[in-house]
């Protein structure tokens, strides 16, 4: 795996997720942890989920996205670059959807991922 990408790098990643259904909705469930690099810096994300993938688990998003921003910073350094990251997670988020389509319902749910993106994106130095 390559320690850099050229330009900026986003990763959602999520260790569960799931749909219930209900009588005339359906709900999408997920724990999400997102990941914003400007200088697209995958090998501080890949060490950190490697190295805690014993307690990886969707109760330890907070300390994976505490871990990650800390090795992001301290790569920086090393790399001799001003980096810019985003770290941030949600422990089970939901969307309802009065549709009974699925498809549907992940739409939504990705929608709120992409407010996060869209605030990082504006708001880039």
């Amino acid at each position: 795996m390559q320690e850099k990408y050229n330009g900026q790098l986003i990763v959602v990643y999520s260790p569960v997720e799931g749909v219930r259904n209900g009588i005339l909705h359906k709900e999408c469930f997920a724990y999400i942890l997102l990941y914003y690099s400007s200088i697209g810096d995958i090998m501080s994300f890949d060490q950190v989920v490697e190295r805690m993938s014993s307690e990886m688990n969707a109760l330890a998003l907070d300390k994976v996205a505490t871990e990650v921003s800390k090795e992001v910073q301290e790569n920086a350094v090393e790399y001799h670059e001003t980096v810019k990251i985003g770290v941030a997670y949600w422990k089970n988020i939901r969307v309802k959807s009065s549709q009974l389509n699925e498809e549907q319902c992940w739409k939504l749910l990705a929608q709120e991922i992409v407010k996060i993106l869209d605030d990082w994106m504006t708001h880039k130095s």
